[in-house]
């Protein structure tokens, strides 16, 4: 089930999917607007019966200085209609999103799960006070969630990727001061695809995401990132632990002699890290149900 305003879009991705043997059906919706996304998801439940996922992922940008000016002369103001134009989109869309899906995912009593995009700039972004704001809201609003549809057996987990090359932000990418900072700010000396999200996407949504994917606070989810960073990714299934490190990553020894699984990986990726964690889950679930539930 496909939801955009682009109707050129969502036609091109529908074929995309139908070409692979999928069953694709698209809706044209604004997220940020609840009457619409009510009946949307009313759509998709008639269409396809179930709802086993959702990916919150709609967004805008309106950068622009909270002020501008020199000196005390104030030349200029971020308008309250950039502001509420991203934080209705970026925000309140996940909201209504999250909420729409749970509600169907719980009446169904199949559980499901919500991947939601945060971003990098919850931290806070220079000139982005409106996309960051959103950003962590969203982040704040996994951990919320995630603690409340537990109980219904949804997984709730968010993505928080770092630049990332789209049709939103290719015009400041092709400006050659903003390409010559990522060079020198980023490893890998380029920019992230949308491609390097999926991965990641597929693990929270699958094993992973249901086994439990934990990140230490410091460790960021971001392509092109120095490596020291992005890793060790640690996923604890009970008394098992697979830990993922990169070679010569320094991996923390109190989690390293935890360990009953080590997975050296000689790349630099977070993507890269979780196909591996992804293809390995099985392997741990199946060690855990032994491990936890008594032979029958």
């Amino acid at each position: 089930a496909l939801l955009d305003l682009d109707d050129a879009g969502l036609s091109t991705v529908r074929a995309h999917c139908r070409s692979h043997g999928v069953r694709a059906e698209s809706y044209a919706a604004n997220v940020a607007d609840e009457a619409a996304m009510v009946a949307v998801f009313d759509a998709v439940m008639n269409d396809f019966g179930r709802l086993d996922g959702a990916v919150a992922n709609a967004g805008i940008l309106r950068d622009g200085l909270l002020i501008k000016g020199k000196g005390r002369e104030i030349t200029e103001k971020l308008s309250l209609t950039q502001w509420q134009a991203v934080i209705d989109v970026n925000l309140t869309g996940v909201f209504l999103t999250g909420r729409e899906a749970a509600e169907r995912m719980a009446k169904l009593g199949t559980g499901g799960c919500i991947v939601n995009i945060s971003s990098l700039s919850r931290a806070g972004n220079f000139g982005q006070s409106n996309y960051s704001a959103a950003k962590a809201g969203v982040a704040a609003l996994t951990v919320v969630w995630a603690k409340e549809l537990a109980r219904f057996g949804i997984r709730v987990n968010a993505i928080a990727p770092g630049f990332i090359l789209t049709d939103l932000s290719r015009k400041l990418w092709s400006n050659p001061v903003m390409k010559d900072w990522n060079n020198k700010n980023t490893p890998l000396r380029r920019l992230g695809e949308s491609e390097d999200l999926v991965g990641a996407a597929v693990a929270l949504a699958g094993p992973v995401g249901f086994l439990g994917l934990v990140v230490p606070h410091a460790v960021r989810l971001l392509v092109g990132a120095d490596h020291r960073r992005l890793l060790p990714l640690c996923l604890l299934v009970g008394p098992t632990v697979l830990l993922l490190g990169n070679e010569g990553a320094g991996l923390d020894p109190a989690l390293a002699a935890l360990a009953s699984h080590r997975v050296t990986i000689p790349h630099s990726t977070a993507v890269e890290s979780l196909n591996v964690a992804v293809a390995a889950a099985p392997l741990l679930l199946e060690r855990w149900r032994q491990e936890r539930m008594p032979a029958i």
